[in-house]
């Protein structure tokens, strides 16, 4: 549509019944922000930042002025590209079916809740009873009971899928699951399945990408949009957001920060795949690692090695699983650490001192806090 390739200066998306510019102190202004060139690309942005309904538009020049003639003529090009290139999130008629467990799935499923019609919550099975004898469900089970949506907890997913087609998803979303999807769920929805993962793959492919990230030493950390393929993260990437790790960074901070990063990177992306304009890009297999689930022997902390490995194997465990290590035959859990430039001769793993601020320690190298 060469009419929707229009110069702009400011564009002026409200949400609602649309009041009018004077009102300027509740519109949202998104044109001048992004820089877009087109209408299209106008109208994506502000899919990513949740806008609702969109109904009048303030479509400036550098003086801040259009006829009411143009606006018009704007606005009606607008609400016809919108009626038919994203009509299926205006209507909220587009069947999700999510899969995931834990709470970095949590702020992805709320915002498909809000922006999509899920019809179905895919999570793992409810744990062992807690000391006072309550089940434990999962945060995304949790979530779903409180929205009245239908939730299926298969043991083997590969085995109990049927209820899943039942609902003839348009597309299927997942976020850390936790068990690996059968082709016959990939191959069935028109959209595909999509995967929020928790790296920019195709580095740390498996189920725990931050852990290792952590641990790994890693500066950047980031989130991917894929297409599911039968191995594991190994779909087409359809987009990617990175941000940093910093020298103090943990599981825990970084895990919520993957996570509301997907959120938003999933509702930015969601539009390209339901049109089918995303430039998805193979994984490139030469550059591909893994961050494998954590075993127990690889929480165990062995002071034998330098300050900045043990600093970076806590603080890639804290607080789930949790870092241990054995003082005096005693299994201690270390949530936290500091390094520091005390040199020590004494053997590795050796206390050094005990006071108000922690527990010191010797490493290969340097005492550890």
């Amino acid at each position: 549509m060469e009419d929707n390739k229009i110069p702009y200066h400011v564009a002026i998306i409200m949400d609602g019944n649309g009041r009018w510019a004077k009102e300027r102190g509740k519109v949202r202004s998104y044109g001048h922000e992004m820089g877009a060139k087109t209408l299209k690309e106008l109208a994506l942005y502000a899919f990513s930042k949740g806008v609702k309904v969109l109904s009048v538009f303030a479509f400036s020049t550098e003086n801040f002025k259009r006829s009411e003639e143009e606006v018009g003529f704007l606005m009606n090009l607008f609400i016809k590209l919108f009626n038919t290139e994203f009509k299926i999130f205006n209507e909220k008629d587009i069947k999700v079916v999510f899969m995931g467990t834990p709470s970095f799935a949590v702020p992805i499923l709320e915002s498909l809740i809000e922006k999509t019609n899920v019809v179905m919550v895919v999570t793992q099975p409810d744990r062992e009873k807690d000391r006072k004898g309550n089940i434990i469900y999962s945060p995304c089970k949790e979530l779903a009971l409180k929205n009245n949506i239908e939730v299926f907890q298969p043991i083997k997913i590969k085995e109990e899928y049927q209820k899943v087609l039942d609902t003839k998803p348009d597309i299927i979303v997942t976020a850390a699951y936790g068990q690996i999807i059968p082709s016959v769920i990939l191959d069935y929805p028109k959209y595909g399945c999509i995967n929020v993962h928790g790296s920019l793959l195709p580095k740390l492919r498996g189920g725990a990408p931050v852990h290792h990230a952590i641990i790994n030493g890693d500066k950047v950390a980031g989130v991917t949009i894929m297409y599911m393929d039968k191995k594991m993260d190994a779909g087409d990437i359809i987009s990617q957001k990175s941000t940093p790790i910093h020298e103090d960074t943990t599981l825990d901070e970084l895990y919520s920060r993957l996570s509301y990063l997907g959120r938003d990177l999933l509702m930015e992306t969601l539009p390209s795949i339901i049109d089918g304009t995303n430039n998805k890009v193979k994984q490139n297999e030469d550059e591909v690692t893994f961050g494998y689930n954590i075993t127990k022997e690889e929480e165990k902390v062995n002071f034998n090695d330098n300050i900045d490995n043990i600093h970076n194997k806590i603080r890639g465990l804290s607080s789930i699983p949790g870092a241990y290590a054995i003082i005096n035959n005693k299994r201690i859990k270390i949530y936290k650490s500091e390094k520091t430039n005390i040199k020590s001769n004494k053997e590795p793993g050796t206390i050094v001192d005990i006071n108000s601020d922690g527990i010191y320690v010797t490493t290969l190298d340097y005492v550890i806090k």
